[in-house]
């Protein structure tokens, strides 16, 4: 198995049969990465939360170094880093499993941001799935999607990153670290007119309640309360169609409608 490079620093993974003594390579890239760490100690920490073993984030991680004209040695210890999450992962990144199918990828996308602190590979994963979804001219899909990448721009893993957003930008060129908020903004507002639409209730049960909590946020109580209403006729169209779906719910709540019911007694909707 071996690396090869394809336009610039573009990198791929090229997999063969014929005797690859894994454990002898493991440790040697193993031992490269560690050298690698203990020459660039100038370099910020916060770079080394990409030593996760996300294949994408190394990837990035080396064109960065290649623009700053790092030296080769330092850029090759990055590749070998990658050749090691390739091996592990299929190229996909430690925990996330290789799919073409655009659900998956945003299942595995929330995950990673909003619970992993994995930012760079939940982009990564959320322009995929937009991707497909815009190929198969799927709405649902789309506006799934679409909700994930607003989430997605006002998540604490974002925010968390901020030495590396500032320095490298997402993967959406258009933002910058200090305006993603309003871009966020952007991507639900694009949202919401394909969740009106869709038939998948239990996303529309959480975007509306999600939008809700927005508007409320933003002191528009009449919308915030028209769309607590839209996330509880969703919810029971969703049980309608799927009785045995199970809604997880925080402690102290027997029903999605107790639980509303608290957001809309908040908000003001009962007065």
């Amino acid at each position: 198995m071996t690396p090869s490079l394809v336009n610039g620093l573009d990198i791929v993974c090229t997999w063969h049969q014929s005797g690859c003594h894994a454990e002898n390579l493991l440790l040697q890239v193993w031992a490269s990465l560690y050298r690698f760490i203990k020459r660039t100690k100038n370099m910020e920490f916060q770079s080394y939360k990409a030593l996760k073993f996300d294949s994408a984030t190394l990837r990035d991680l080396a064109k960065a170094l290649y623009r700053r004209e790092e030296s080769v040695t330092k850029v090759r210890a990055i590749i070998s880093a990658f050749l090691i999450s390739c091996l592990l992962q299929a190229c996909a990144g430690v925990g996330i499993v290789a799919s073409s199918d655009p659900q998956v990828k945003l299942h595995d996308a929330r995950n990673l941001f909003a619970f992993q602190d994995r930012p760079l590979p939940a982009e990564r994963l959320i322009r995929e799935a937009i991707e497909i979804c815009v190929e198969n001219v799927d709405q649902d899909c789309l506006g799934e999607a679409y909700l994930a990448y607003g989430y997605f721009f006002r998540s604490d893993a974002v925010q968390s990153w901020e030495k590396v957003y500032r320095r490298d930008g997402f993967l959406d060129r258009t933002v910058s670290f200090d305006e993603r908020f309003e871009k966020s903004k952007e991507y639900l507002e694009k949202a919401k007119p394909l969740i009106e639409k869709s038939k998948a209730y239990d996303v529309q049960t959480n975007a509306y309640l999600n939008f809700g909590a927005e508007y409320e946020h933003q002191g528009k109580k009449s919308e915030a309360c028209e769309m607590y209403v839209k996330s509880l006729v969703a919810n029971k169209k969703n049980l309608e169609n799927n009785p045995n779906a199970n809604v997880t719910l925080p402690k102290g709540y027997s029903s999605y409608a107790d639980y509303l019911a608290a957001h809309q007694k908040r908000a003001g909707c009962f007065e």
